[in-house]
């Protein structure tokens, strides 16, 4: 397997999965310099299905908060499998999905 990119390294969160959820764990700043990193977790509800292609299937995740305002997301669930006595190289695919979970690219996030 090649080595991993920068962009996909640096985007990895730690994440646990169960089959009615997703939990991320990560740390944002605090809001003076001087502060420390805050630890955060989100779980995210899994919804319907929204397509699958070659690498795996798309799904429709839900934020779990006391909000009132509700947010969603489309998550990609790669499957990893192996072909034959190959192994398949997931870094372009990963690559992609690390560019486009980007703010600045995230256009697909709804408030409802």
């Amino acid at each position: 397997m090649p080595p991993v990119s920068d962009l996909v390294r640096d985007s990895r969160l730690k994440t646990r999965f169960s089959s009615k959820y997703t939990q991320h764990v990560f740390y944002v700043s605090g809001e003076t310099p001087r502060q420390r990193k805050v630890r955060r977790e989100e779980r995210w509800e899994r919804g319907e299905s929204l397509g699958s292609g070659s690498f795996g299937t798309v799904w429709l995740e839900k934020l779990m908060a006391e909000q009132t305002n509700s947010k969603f997301r489309a998550v990609k669930e790669i499957r990893k499998v192996q072909r034959g006595s190959k192994a398949i190289d997931y870094s372009r695919e990963l690559e992609a999905i690390a560019k486009f979970s980007h703010e600045k690219v995230n256009i697909l996030t709804t408030t409802i």
